[in-house]
């Protein structure tokens, strides 16, 4: 492998702004991970691995090292039984093109997860969620290269300590490990209410009644397409904020203020808060911090 030099990123950012690498190579096997790993150790640079750029914002001084595109392909159902289908997923692949391949198997888990810009790898990383739904729900384990131990290891999904947007990938093993591939556990049968209010709404208004993986993934699309901008089209880092969760009393005294407060409980006696609601009742919906000039 020979990494090129002085490449821009703002082609590997969906904010499609920032300075240049000092080094800049792609990947698509785990071989070619392994050679560029070992090349920036010889050279001693640092690394860092990137996937669709969609939660990425580089700095105008650009990155001095060497940056890893990943583009390591391949998926396939590993085993099947009465109720669930074990499926792989290389964590270059595109996400939404891997939502739309399990909705075409007919295999239910991750509709929920649509449109979600970036790729495979990233997913575990924040425990990306949407609609009621995690990858945390359905995830098995994550194979990955340990940068400390130089080796690739296979994490449980016990071991990845995942939490609400969050993992050991983002806190405590940042920049440690590259995800190379994730393994999930996908079900045959449809999903089944309660649904995520504004989820349910679009079913309600389209005379849906028939949960498929398919009708699902169209209301999530129709939902995301109608509050956030194509980063194709406009540049842009998606939805990034998550709701806030905080005790159950401090919201009882919340609610006695805001009655129509938009809220859920969690598996851990806590309560979250819709940010969206937040937002717009604090009277910033639709803000735009203009540039006036």
């Amino acid at each position: 492998m020979h990494p090129k030099e002085n490449v821009s990123l703002k082609d590997y950012s969906t904010m499609r702004v920032g300075g240049t690498a000092k080094y800049f190579a792609e990947v698509t096997s785990e071989t070619e991970l392994v050679e560029l790993i070992e090349w920036a150790n010889k050279n001693k640079q640092k690394t860092i691995a990137i996937g669709g750029g969609s939660n990425i914002i580089w700095s105008d001084q650009g990155y001095d090292g060497l940056v890893i595109l990943n583009r390591i392909k391949g998926h396939e159902i590993v085993s099947v039984d009465n109720d669930k289908v074990i499926v792989r997923l290389a964590s270059g692949e595109d996400w939404d093109e891997m939502v739309q391949w399990s909705v075409d198997n007919k295999l239910s888990g991750i509709e929920q997860l649509s449109w979600i810009p970036g790729r495979v790898g990233a997913t575990p990383v924040q425990n990306v969620g949407a609609y009621g739904k995690e990858v945390g729900d359905v995830l098995v384990s994550v194979r990955a290269y340990d940068k400390n131990k130089m080796c690739f290891v296979e994490i449980s999904k016990d071991d990845c300590q995942l939490g609400y947007r969050s993992s050991r990938f983002k806190l405590s093993d940042k920049g440690r490990f590259i995800i190379v591939s994730i393994t999930l556990e996908l079900d045959k049968k449809y999903a089944s209410p309660p649904f995520y209010a504004s989820l349910q709404e679009y079913f309600d208004n389209n005379n849906i009644t028939e949960y498929t993986p398919e009708n699902i993934r169209r209301g999530v699309i129709a939902i995301r397409s109608k509050k956030l901008p194509d980063p194709d089209i406009v540049a842009n880092n998606g939805s990034f904020f998550a709701n806030p969760v905080i005790d159950k009393s401090k919201f009882e005294n919340l609610k006695t203020k805001f009655p129509e407060i938009v809220s859920w409980p969690t598996d851990d006696g806590k309560i979250k808060l819709s940010a969206g609601w937040l937002v717009e009742h604090a009277g910033f919906k639709d803000y735009h911090d203009l540039d006036t000039g």
